[in-house]
């Protein structure tokens, strides 16, 4: 697993490359919770769905190229108040 760095604001989009792959993320705040729209190699994979907590985000069906989740203390629902404090978010290699 590898983790990756976001910051602690409410709307954020950034790209990063994993295993030769180009993630594009579109992470939102909506009606207190995140919504994550997710491209690769831009092609739309998901988009505004709900982030929960430990649990992967994409639907394993399209998951060939990885997956990715958010890590939060005590299965609390993803809020970006608390990104890279007591909140992660990991991608997991197709390998893994």
């Amino acid at each position: 697993m590898q983790t990756i760095a976001l910051q602690a604001i409410p709307n954020q989009e950034f790209s990063i490359i994993l295993d030769n792959n180009n993630w594009n993320f579109n992470i939102r705040a909506a009606n207190s919770v995140v919504a994550v729209t997710l491209s690769l190699n831009n092609n739309i994979v998901i988009q505004n769905t709900r982030a929960v907590a430990n649990e992967r985000i994409i639907p394993s069906i399209y998951e060939e190229a990885g997956n990715f989740l958010f890590l939060t203390q005590n299965f609390q629902l993803p809020i970006y108040t608390q990104f890279g404090i007591t909140q992660t978010l990991v991608y997991i290699s197709a390998a893994e």
